[in-house]
């Protein structure tokens, strides 16, 4: 059996791998530019991340205090966050949701070594296997990659068949 913590993953897991097919869909369908998806984007999170935010720090906002503690290394993590989103909209657009779910996790790789490189940070086995498990699997994604299909009909009927490109073919001269 599966314990309450196992399975809150495995829907989150779940969750996210909708939401992310949702928006590689919704990106690449779309004749708008990056830019104006990411504005669409952001004012569905405002409202949101205002109402949380005078929930939670409404005393900070009504003592004018609301930026008190933001440095320059802050606004700078905002500002590289910011472009981070703006690189996976792209990642997403030109590539896929499999490229940036690999391009996060060699991220968190690259990110532990330079840990273990400046901070003596010392990897466990369950992070050497996952590490493992990424790597191998962007070999395999890359050795083996998808060549697309198109989708066989072997019943003879006189209605055309449309190939992957959606441009109409003849039956009789496929099927004979």
């Amino acid at each position: 059996m599966i314990d309450s913590e196992a399975s809150r993953h495995l829907v989150q897991c779940r969750r996210t791998l909708i939401t992310g097919v949702y928006l590689e869909k919704m990106l690449k369908q779309s004749d708008v530019n990056i830019w104006m998806q990411n504005i669409r984007l952001s004012l569905i999170s405002i409202p949101i991340s205002a109402v949380s935010v005078l929930l939670n720090d409404h005393n900070r906002i009504a003592e004018g205090n609301t930026f008190r503690g933001f440095d320059t290394l802050v606004w700078i993590l905002t500002f590289t966050n910011s472009l981070g989103g703006l690189l996976i909209s792209i990642v997403i657009k030109y590539a896929d949701n499999i490229l940036k779910a690999y391009a996060q996790s060699a991220a968190i790789i690259g990110a532990a070594i330079g840990s273990w490189i400046l901070f003596d940070f010392v990897p466990n086995l369950m992070f050497t296997l996952g590490a493992g498990t990424v790597l191998l699997s962007v070999y395999i994604y890359s050795a083996y990659p998808f060549n697309g299909y198109e989708r066989q009909i072997h019943v003879h009927s006189s209605i055309p068949k449309k190939n992957i490109e959606g441009n109409v073919e003849s039956r009789s001269a496929n099927n004979g």
